[in-house]
């Protein structure tokens, strides 16, 4: 197989031949180099390198390909984190993507999206807490909860009103 050297920026075919760099292609907004070598003509191993009747092997590489082969390094040294990964973030993604049928977003627009995503979460952690707790448990809390909020409101009212009068005397 060819061998990418990333110091000298070229592929070693497997008769030890180095392609180097001669130009740029663009495919799908992709940007890729292109590697070519005239070694081909007169080697042993052509047949199974190249099937180009004229000119030798041609090879490409996104031009930002280090970013990938960089995470798929730290994924190779970091399976036990992407493990935990899976088990704790990926199940909430595919619950609301497969149980609570939220393959998309219906809204247009960041805030639209994120004000959406939030309900999303909100009923996926509300459904979570169904399984973990009993509902009279949450009902219990939700009442708790909801009596915090108003009496939380009622200061906020309480005080403009206050300063409405205030600012009428």
């Amino acid at each position: 197989m060819f061998k990418y050297n990333h110091s000298g920026d070229y592929f070693v075919c497997p008769a030890g031949h180095q392609l180097h760099h001669r130009t740029y292609a663009i495919e799908y907004n992709k940007s890729y180099k292109v590697y070519k070598t005239k070694s081909c003509k007169d080697c042993v191993l052509r047949n199974r390198c190249t099937t180009s009747k004229r000119g030798g092997r041609k090879m490409r590489r996104w031009e930002h390909a280090e970013i990938l082969e960089k995470m798929e390094k730290d994924l190779r040294y970091k399976k036990k984190l992407m493990a935990l990964r899976k088990a704790i973030v990926e199940h909430p993604f595919g619950t609301l993507k497969r149980t609570m049928n939220h393959s998309y977003f219906l809204c247009k627009g960041l805030k639209n999206v994120q004000t959406e995503f939030t309900l999303s979460s909100l009923a996926y952690n509300i459904k979570r807490l169904l399984n973990i707790m009993d509902f009279g448990r949450l009902k219990a809390a939700m009442s708790m909860l909801f009596t915090k909020i108003d009496q939380y409101f009622e200061r906020i009212v309480n005080t403009k009103q206050k300063r409405a009068l205030v600012k009428a005397l």
